[in-house]
């Protein structure tokens, strides 16, 4: 039986995105603060480890997303049809 969704926290891939955002805190509190300060230059040298989580719920989340808008988009052509 499917549930009834309300809201968008009651998305599956709402909650995914929330753990998601707690696997990245959790890197970023490892990195000293020079490490913090140039994140966006030193991406490449995150440890594999600490985030693999983080890739795994990414790419999850990814392949929720275009499937959700696909359906999307198949439902708002079927209704032009109509």
């Amino acid at each position: 039986m499917s549930q009834v969704i309300r809201s968008y926290r009651d998305l599956v891939v709402w909650r995914k995105g929330l753990d998601l955002i707690g696997e990245v805190d959790g890197i970023v509190e490892s990195f000293n603060s020079y490490q913090r300060w140039s994140l966006g230059m030193h991406c490449k040298y995150l440890p594999d480890v600490k985030t693999e989580a983080a890739l795994g719920l990414l790419n999850e989340i990814g392949r929720m997303l275009r499937s959700l808008s696909g359906r999307i988009r198949e439902d708002a052509l079927a209704q032009r049809r109509r």
